[in-house]
């Protein structure tokens, strides 16, 4: 055997092992269906509701991952645009940024104002 049919063919071989173990002892041993349904069972009790509850699922998930990429955008930006503002007004001539009268006021800027020194 290759390497390739030997790690397909293994775990398939026990999986499909697992399976029939578990529908014998489930019909040797007369287990309760509440308690413990056998395979064949699980089976037939799938119908096709199951792919319209998927879709909704996958539905909700996919509405989820694009609202929270809107958000960490949103949230990249707003928090790039003090740090943008701090640099532009570094540029400004000594004597402006130096006076007190001209501020920005603290909503803007998160605490920081041009031409007062940060403590």
């Amino acid at each position: 055997m290759t390497v390739k049919i030997k790690d397909t063919l293994y775990p398939v071989t026990f999986a499909l092992g697992f399976l029939l173990l578990w529908e014998l002892a489930v019909r040797l041993l007369s287990v309760p269906m509440y308690l413990l349904p056998a395979p064949t069972q699980v089976v037939s009790a799938i119908n096709g509701s199951l792919w319209s509850h998927t879709l909704v699922t996958l539905g909700e998930a996919l509405t989820g991952f694009i609202l929270a990429n809107i958000l960490g955008l949103a949230t990249a930006v707003i928090s790039y645009i003090p740090n943008r503002l701090r640099r532009e007004c570094s540029r400004l001539p000594s004597p402006l940024r130096l006076r007190r009268w001209w501020r920005w006021p603290r909503c803007w800027s998160f605490g920081w104002e041009p031409g007062i020194p940060r403590r």
